[in-house]
């Protein structure tokens, strides 16, 4: 441990300017991101925004806020009642925890109720309200679309009207 602390400090010495110090680090946002809005699993999904929302910060353009509400919505909308018996228990999981046979073996919302695209508007400020576009069905069979808007100070989303 000692020799690679001494390997760290010698590659990366500090000059003192922190003006130009800069990480290309992706950071876990964003596929954690990706997986709640792809994946179909209900408890990876959870288990993905839970991470999220486990510590709320800022990855370049990624801002852990906007992406679990964004996700939990985007779960909400595919999800419906699909899963309304399994709510009680839902968050009941340690956050490290693998799923369970029986998690994964659950079965998926159908085709239909599926976002087949999500388009995300976000605010001109910290105080504005994100906008979330979506479209359902499957490429053999054309769903519906909704527009709805969270309003971070009254932490609700609404109907997109107009």
């Amino acid at each position: 441990m000692a020799r690679t602390n001494g390997l760290k400090s010698s590659y990366f010495h500090h000059t003192g300017d922190s003006s130009s110090d800069s990480t290309s680090d992706m950071g876990w946002i964003a596929p954690l991101f990706y997986t709640a809005m792809k994946c179909r699993h209900h408890r990876m999904r959870l288990q993905a925004i839970r991470l999220i929302e486990s510590t709320l910060h800022k990855e370049g353009i990624w801002d852990g806020n906007i992406a679990a509400i964004v996700a939990r919505k985007a779960m909400a909308l595919e999800e419906r009642e699909f899963y309304d018996d399994l709510k009680a228990a839902d968050e009941e999981f340690d956050l490290l925890s693998v799923p369970t046979v029986q998690e994964l073996l659950l079965p998926v919302p159908p085709a239909e109720h599926r976002l087949k695209e999500a388009k995300v508007i976000l605010p001109d400020g910290p105080s504005g309200r994100i906008i979330l576009k979506c479209g359902f069905g499957t490429k053999f069979l054309p769903g519906s679309s909704t527009a709805i808007q969270y309003d971070d100070l009254a932490q609700t989303w609404s109907e997109l009207v107009g």
